[in-house]
This record gives structure tokens, C-alpha cells and sequence, in this order.
């Protein structure tokens, strides 16, 4: 991968537990491709009840406007639903990654009007065990 290209991967663990990554300039255009052609061979197991930690360690921001970004996500996240499972954003020690991180939490609260189980950690093992705290996996693998 190029340090500009954006990349969006994500499995569900043997715990049921969704690990989303992305990489790269973040770019919701091309988010939204990726995600549409990797649900295509695995639906059920992008299901919304699922817990999910997001790998944000090899994030970079977008290079166009934040705002317009994050709408797109926005309008992605209210045609489909808000989630019911935690989530937890991993940052690590990319500053930039914790900068659009608060920016999503707060852009998304004040034109959702909704603060929903969504934390930011620095480590895997935090995100991870905050997230599965009290889930057992009763939902389909695929």
C-alpha cells in the first residue's frame, strides 16, 4: 500500500467481535466501494448488533474538507441504522487519527443528536476488552 492509497478491511473474530481497519488518506468515496464489495461476499457478519473495534493506528485524514467527509459517512450510518453493539476507535500514538476521531464523536453527536457507545482508547487491548464486555456471540458468521 502507498501511504496516499486508502484502505478498508474488516473480519469478525472467533469471539464475534468486528475488527474494521483503515489506512491510508481517508476518502469516503472510495470507503464506500471497498465496504459495498467486501459486504457483497460476507453480509451477515456486518451486522449491526456486533461489537466493533476500528483500527485507526494507520489512519490519515482526508485532504479534502472534513465536514463533507464525514457527512457522507453520516448519511452512509442513517440510511443504515445507528449501531446497538460498542464501539471503539483505536488510535495508538497517530496524533492525526485522535484528532478526526474527536472530530467524527463530536460532528456526529451534534448533527445526529446522538451519543452513542463509541469510545476512543490507545491500545487494542483496551478497545478490545471494552467492547466485548458483556457480549456473547449469538449472531451469524457467515
Amino acid at each position: 500500500m502507498s501511504d496516499d492509497n486508502f484502505e478498508f478491511d474488516y473480519n469478525v473474530d472467533s469471539n464475534g467481535i468486528l475488527i474494521i481497519s483503515f489506512a491510508g488518506y481517508f476518502d469516503a468515496d472510495d470507503w464506500l466501494v471497498q465496504m459495498q464489495e467486501k459486504l457483497q461476499s460476507a453480509p451477515k457478519s456486518f451486522n449491526p448488533e456486533r461489537p466493533m473495534v476500528v483500527d485507526l493506528t494507520n489512519f490519515k485524514p482526508p485532504k479534502s474538507d472534513w465536514s463533507i467527509e464525514i457527512q457522507k459517512v453520516l448519511s452512509l450510518i442513517k440510511a443504515r441504522g445507528l449501531r446497538r453493539g460498542r464501539r471503539a476507535l483505536v488510535i495508538g500514538e497517530n496524533t492525526e487519527a485522535q484528532i478526526a476521531g474527536h472530530f467524527y464523536t463530536r460532528f456526529k453527536e451534534a448533527t445526529m443528536g446522538v451519543d452513542e457507545g463509541l469510545r476512543i482508547f490507545v491500545s487494542h487491548e483496551e478497545a478490545y476488552a471494552w467492547v466485548s464486555e458483556g457480549w456473547t456471540n449469538a449472531l451469524p458468521m457467515d
